[in-house]
């Protein structure tokens, strides 16, 4: 368990330094559909008829799928598959007496704990529980993420269920290497000796560790089940693709073998799962968009390169498959020109340096870019005659009437462009630019001679051109639109809650204002109860917040701010906590039903039903006003039970319970009235050699010792420094034992015990060895 502790601790490390490069992006980038894979390790035990034990592990792998996310939704859901082996370990403390029907101890197959040795004077057959159970799970969970915490802060909360395939297999060890019963060692007990001492010497010295006994209804092939679990996850994502996770698992097995003992009551086992994991997200790839891309085809030149004496250079081409002359861009040696694009139609003229010049006319869509190249040479030494004189009638004349400035200033995002031309025929004479970009979006009325066009304008200036051109000559006319963006102080209103003040007995509010005209260089400020805090999320205009609130009144403040001035809103939330309902406890003894009865049986069962008791420290459980620990009290269902030993006479067993909300009691007594049986003879032993505190040169001496009222050598417990020794001779006819004692340097300890049905007795010495001088 420690090796796969340290296993994790590095394999953590190593990822944080691998993914560290990644930790500046969002985990909100993520795109739905993401695959997560996870491993995992830790501690596993169980809740049933035997107590859990130390030693207990578990590990697995998971695969998930996430089948709902958006950025900024409350909570998002994976389907997950998990493989988990798993190891729990069980160890009573206190006697079992159940085990009539249990085919692994009531000599069904080899060990029979129904009836002990008439030496070792026990009456019930009983063995103290014990279990090994390995578990093998392919589970399918459902997984709910709390979202917006872990895009906010990072930090992970999630909770899960599902269920598995499991296949299990328990064991006992209820053999000692020879293949025998514990008998002399559990008889050895004292049942009212600490649990812990008890559950020490079991592990520690009796048990053997090796569990080589199928339990209770099973084999060697184990059984299969399918077992609900539900589960909560908490972590932090230390990056977008890695979180390092701690977790708790509770599976419902649907059984009560799951220990291997069904026969103290009938309640279904529980195990569980606590473990730390680490896990990775692999992202989803986005979709490529599809759809036709850009097409140029060049009208006019037809050959590259192309040869001319003439200055006014002329491109045409046809451009299909772009939404807007945004898409499209020309250049000429370099530098752009402004041209002329409507429908699929582009033109554009420029004037010819002398010798090679290159044309570069590029469309772009979100599919792709399609890009021409055509030469023309202007040749060298060629006469450029001047134009010959326009032929006779008037050319055409520009004005742009609205707006009359040639810089105008405005405030709207929009202008309504007229300009008056005279001497044209139609639209097709007319070119209108923006900002360099030639357009058809407009209208020209014959009538009237006007043109009218819609412009949209960009902040700061916009350089717009109309121009005109008949066979007689052109003309043309500029203005210059500024845009000026308004500059407005913020204003801020508190929406949710609605009212003010506003009451409420849950201890969390969520806010919600709106706040508009903030700007891009404005900022907003969340106060709680005089407190800033960042725990807010502001998308476009509207902040969202949910707080925790204090008992009483919680003041909350929303403030705008820009370099046109300040505005807040504020609202007053008033926390009135419900009262918990009081829930005394109560108590009743069931068994005996009676509060006074007699019995002339020792051991009495003692049950009872508790209410609202939600700790067994909050028992005060007393027998003849002695305090008793050792009982069994299950939380789940208010369950209590105890066997107790009966004293002669009467014998009051009492219980009270506690709680906030109170107390309560009840009390029953019950008189023992023991049948006449023959006269206990207790056994007796006296160590006749060595002496104690004698002192030896030898490194063994004989150990002689007397006794009385034993007559078998399985009555008789000898330990040297505490180790048994099961070699020496007994003569049960004159109670006489005699042994060969190895010493150790310095002092030894030879302790002898004696037991029988009437009680026991021990002597002891001390011997110290000088060692070889």
């Amino acid at each position: 368990m420690k090796a796969m502790i340290r296993t994790s601790t590095l394999l953590a490390l190593w990822a944080l330094l691998h993914f560290s490069a990644a930790a500046q992006f969002s985990a909100t980038t993520t795109l739905p559909g993401y695959t997560t894979f996870g491993i995992n390790g830790g501690w596993s035990y169980q809740t049933s008829d035997v107590r859990a034990a130390p030693g207990g592990f578990g590990f697995g792998l998971t695969l998930g799928k996430n089948l709902y996310y958006q950025p900024g939704a409350p909570l998002s859901f994976d389907l997950r598959g998990r493989l988990l082996y798993a190891r729990q370990f069980g160890l009573d403390h206190f006697r079992s007496f159940d085990i009539d029907n249990n085919e692994a101890l009531n000599g069904d197959r080899s060990l029979d704990y129904t009836s002990y040795p008439a030496g070792l004077g026990v009456g019930d057959g009983f063995v103290f529980q014990n279990h090994r159970t390995d578990l093998g799970e392919l589970a399918l969970e459902g997984v709910l993420t709390l979202n917006q915490l872990k895009e906010r802060t990072g930090f992970l909360a999630s909770l899960y269920g599902g269920v598995g395939l499991d296949w299990y297999r328990t064991r006992i060890d209820q053999a000692n290497p020879f293949g025998l019963e514990y008998f002399t060692e559990y008889s050895s007990i004292d049942p009212s000796r600490p649990k812990a001492s008890i559950r020490k010497d079991l592990s520690n010295t009796i048990l053997d560790g090796v569990y080589e006994s199928n339990a209770d209804g099973f084999t060697n092939s184990g059984k299969l089940g399918l077992m609900p679990s539900v589960g909560i996850e908490l972590g932090y994502q230390f990056t977008p693709t890695f979180a390092l996770t701690a977790g708790h698992r509770l599976t419902f097995s649907g059984t009560n073998l799951l220990d291997g003992h069904q026969w103290e009551d009938n309640q279904n086992d529980l195990y569980h799962y606590t473990s730390l994991g680490l896990q990775w997200t692999i992202p989803r790839k986005p979709r490529r968009a599809t759809g036709p891309s850009p097409q140029i085809k060049v009208l006019l030149p037809a050959t590259t390169p192309y040869r001319t004496p003439d200055p006014n250079g002329l491109l045409r081409a046809k451009i299909l498959h772009v939404n807007s002359p945004a898409d499209i861009q020309c250049t000429v040696n370099g530098r752009p020109v402004n041209f002329d694009f409507f429908s699929t139609e582009f033109t554009t003229r420029f004037f010819l340096e002398l010798g090679k010049n290159e044309v570069v006319l590029t469309a772009s869509n979100p599919y792709g870019t399609d890009r021409v190249v055509r030469t023309i040479i202007l040749e060298t030494g060629a006469i450029i005659n001047p134009p010959p004189p326009p032929p006779s009638g008037a050319g055409p004349q520009v004005r742009i009437v609205d707006p009359s400035r040639e810089t105008y200033r405005t405030e709207r995002d929009r202008h309504d462009l007229r300009a008056s031309i005279q001497g044209i025929r139609d639209k097709s004479e007319v070119e209108l630019t923006v900002n360099g970009r030639g357009t058809r979006d407009f209208i020209y009325d014959n009538r009237t001679r006007e043109l009218r066009a819609t412009i949209s304008l960009r902040p700061g200036d916009n350089r717009i051109s109309v121009r005109a051109t008949n066979p007689y000559g052109s003309d043309r006319d500029e203005v210059n639109i500024v845009r000026e963006e308004e500059i407005r102080g913020p204003s801020v209103r508190i929406v949710v809650p609605n009212d003010d003040p506003h009451r409420t007995d849950f201890d969390q509010a969520d806010i919600r204002a709106t706040i508009e005209r903030l700007g891009n260089n404005g900022t907003v400020r969340f106060f709680v109860n005089g407190r800033a805090s960042n725990d807010f999320r502001l998308n476009g205009n509207t902040l969202d917040a949910r707080i925790s609130l204090r008992p009483g009144e919680n003041q909350v403040v929303v403030r705008a701010e820009n370099s046109a001035g300040n505005d807040q809103d504020e609202v007053a939330i008033i926390f009135e906590p419900v009262r918990p309902t009081s829930q005394p406890p109560k108590v009743r003894i069931t068994r005996p039903d009676r509060p006074n009865s007699t019995t002339s049986s020792q051991r009495a069962d003692i049950e009872a039903s508790l209410e609202y008791v939600s700790r067994k420290e909050d028992i005060d459980f007393r027998l003849n006003g002695q305090r008793l620990y050792d009982f069994d009290y299950r939380p789940q269902n208010g369950r209590l039970t105890h066997r107790i030993e009966l004293r002669e006479g009467n014998n009051r067993i009492s219980i009270e319970v506690v709680n906030a909300d109170g107390r309560d009691q009840d009390a029953v007594d019950i008189r023992y009235l023991s049948e006449p049986g023959p006269v206990k003879q207790p056994p007796t032993v006296e160590i006749t050699e060595p002496a104690n505190n004698s002192a030896a040169d030898q490194p063994s001496v004989i150990l002689r010792a007397e006794t009385r009222h034993i007559g078998q050598a399985n009555q008789i417990d000898l330990r040297v420094n505490g180790r048994r020794i099961t070699d020496f001779t007994f003569n049960g006819g004159s109670g006489k034992l005699q042994a060969t004692v190895s010493l150790k340097s310095g002092d030894n300890d030879i302790r002898i015990k004696v037991t029988n049905s009437d009680g026991s007795d021990e002597d002891q010495v001390k011997v110290r060895y000088r060692g070889a001088q």
